[in-house]
């Protein structure tokens, strides 16, 4: 019986992430006892800041959180085709 092993993977939306995924993949293919956790993520600091820095109203900040969210998961959804 194998020693589970676990990977943690960052991605962004860049074609060099999604090689070096499929490359990590490719390499551990035939190990049985490997789960990959893929993780997309800016924090929330970044976020707050670049509201105040662009002095957006108040709805705004909740429009552009909607299309982070948005165009995280479509990021996430890529890495995982992959």
């Amino acid at each position: 019986m194998g020693v589970d092993k676990k990977l943690l993977f960052g991605v962004d939306d860049s074609d060099f992430s999604c090689q070096a995924l499929a490359a990590i993949g490719n390499l551990q293919k035939n190990c049985k006892n490997l789960k990959i956790t893929i993780f997309h993520g800016a924090s929330d600091s970044n976020f707050s800041f670049m509201t105040r820095m662009l002095k957006l109203s108040p709805d705004e900040p909740k429009k552009y959180h909607r299309l982070w969210k948005l165009e995280e998961k479509n990021i996430l959804k890529k890495a995982i085709e992959v």
